[in-house]
């Protein structure tokens, strides 16, 4: 048996009428196989004393323990209802029981299939940098595109504190506006652009790169800063559950997450050229001379999105470029406005916060709580 609780069931039941039953039980171990289709669990008495354990399991009859003192049940179904009790012969009582409930383990498939119900969930999560201002959401689940690969992606529910937001990747700072607004006008100098990133696992989630793999734009140099896994892996946790942490969701994360939430009115986007990319919500073709800057009518409701406070940041930084330019340098990012509006603005921008991803491992599961959040499943 596996996934072993150490949670104990103490007796509540009441002492016999005849007063004969003076002792206690308790149940604890309760462990599962690794389907939870079986489960046992171990009963044993609290105090010392000469009367015999016994058990039943749902309305079958008594049953002895090869000891007086404890015992194991094997072969307990979900839903199961084990009683148990002291019996001195001829009476019985400290009647126990308890309800064997198998753990509800969700993995990358059962979240992307019901989104509705999964995505926006809070999960138990603590990276290693320490970290508790935020807390943190099931953004996303299914297939990496082109690795074959099934994960679970998680976001910040808010933005992340300026004592979070680590250097680039030669040591320089980001530029901060208060407790939690960032621009990247001095980072962007750690890195030359597309050819930045690298790891396999990030790169299939920025279609941008498979026609511009070479970009040296400045918005792209911003971009390789929030996709630099190794910065930003202050925000993987020490149980080692993480593949990678990223400064945000790309603009394909970011659409594949709200386009299976919202299935009824789909983000359409596409890389047009050497700046970055444009959007729109119709399925249309792409008509020639119009301009697809940016969209509004994104759900101000669901904070998995966006955050519609205004009290820290106005606006989440998207890491992708945006296709929109005053210049040939491509100085344009894309992002998410607290009004709904996904949009561009310059990487200076002052008033944008961060809110990181962190992609969990493929075979990491997770497993529901009492209060319907979630934990890492450990098993």
């Amino acid at each position: 048996y596996k996934g072993i609780r150490a949670a104990m069931y103490e007796d509540t039941s009441d002492q016999a009428d005849d007063g004969t039953i003076v002792g206690k039980i308790k149940f604890e171990n309760l462990s599962w196989n690794e389907d939870f289709t079986e489960a046992a669990v171990t009963v044993s008495k609290t105090d010392e004393n000469d009367f015999t354990l016994q058990y039943k399991v749902n309305d079958g009859g008594w049953m002895n323990f090869a000891s007086s003192d404890s015992g194991e049940i094997i072969g307990l179904k979900d839903k199961d209802v084990v009683t148990a009790c002291l019996y001195d012969g001829t009476n019985r009582g400290y009647y126990a029981t308890l309800n064997v409930a198998a753990p509800i383990i969700i993995d990358p498939d059962d979240i992307a299939s019901n989104p509705s119900q999964y995505y926006g969930k809070y999960v138990d999560y603590q990276p290693s940098n320490g970290d508790t201002e935020v807390k943190w959401m099931i953004f996303y689940a299914g297939q990496t595109p082109g690795t074959g690969t099934n994960n679970i992606y998680l976001i910040s529910d808010d933005y992340i504190s300026k004592n979070y937001v680590p250097n680039g990747r030669k040591g320089t700072a980001i530029t901060t506006y208060g407790d939690y607004c960032l621009s990247f006008d001095k980072v962007v100098k750690n890195y030359s652009g597309s050819k930045d990133i690298t790891n396999s696992l990030v790169t299939p989630w920025l279609s941008y790169l498979n026609s511009h793999s070479n970009s040296t734009m400045t918005n792209m140099k911003a971009v390789a800063y929030m996709l630099d896994t190794d910065v930003w892996g202050t925000f993987t946790d020490d149980a080692g559950k993480a593949a990678y942490a990223i400064g945000g969701p790309t603009l394909d994360l970011f659409c594949a997450s709200y386009n299976q939430r919202y299935p009824q009115r789909l983000i359409y986007y596409r890389s047009f050229d050497g700046y970055g990319y444009q959007v729109k919500w119709s399925p249309n073709s792409w008509t020639y001379g119009q301009t697809y800057y940016s969209i509004s009518g994104l759900s101000t409701n669901d904070s998995l999105y966006i955050i519609s406070n205004t009290n820290k940041a106005r606006e989440m930084w998207i890491a992708s470029p945006s296709d929109y330019y005053t210049t040939n340098d491509g100085t344009y990012m894309m992002c998410v406005s607290y009004s709904g509006y996904l949009e561009n603005v310059p990487y200076t921008y002052n008033n944008l916060g961060i809110r990181p991803i962190v992609c969990l491992k493929s075979d990491v599961k997770l497993e529901q709580k009492d209060d319907g959040t979630y934990k890492i499943f450990d098993d």
